[in-house]
């Protein structure tokens, strides 16, 4: 497979793990809207949930390029 294709499902599976413990943390039931604005409060550091799904897209885009140099 080409190694771009892999580091970008690699970087979108560790993007999902993140969100996913954000919001096993949340301790409220998974997929309601207040836990997933829960979540995303906390993933942009109390700030707004929008600033959350900014910091998500910014730890694909890291983790992608990362994961280019490392494969």
């Amino acid at each position: 497979m080409n190694k771009k294709l892999i580091s970008k499902i690699l970087a979108i599976v560790f993007t999902y793990l993140i969100f996913h413990i954000m919001m096993q943390l949340a301790n409220t039931s998974t997929g309601s809207g207040s836990s997933i604005a829960q979540a995303l409060k906390w993933l942009s550091f109390g700030i707004n949930e929008r600033y959350g799904i900014l910091t998500l897209i910014c730890i694909a885009f890291t983790a992608d390029s990362c994961l280019k140099r490392v494969l």
